[in-house]
């Protein structure tokens, strides 16, 4: 779980994840919600965990390699 936690990607999917419930709920509080804006959001997390994600390719192998 730490190990989760500590994952960059996961916190920005996490984020992504809170904004579209607190969207929802203030929907159903009757607070108008830019459904624009929140798209942006979430598309600026995708890309972030998609950027992450091209950066941390091959990371794994490397480290094992430099073990040898």
């Amino acid at each position: 779980m730490k190990a989760l936690f500590s994952s960059k990607k996961f916190i920005a999917a996490l984020a992504g994840v809170v904004a579209v419930l607190v969207a929802s709920l203030l929907g159903k509080a009757g607070v108008a919600v830019d459904d624009a804006r929140l798209t942006e959001i979430l598309a600026m997390l995708a890309a972030y965990i998609l950027g992450q994600g091209i950066a941390d390719h091959g990371k794994g192998a490397a480290e094992v390699k430099g073990k040898r």
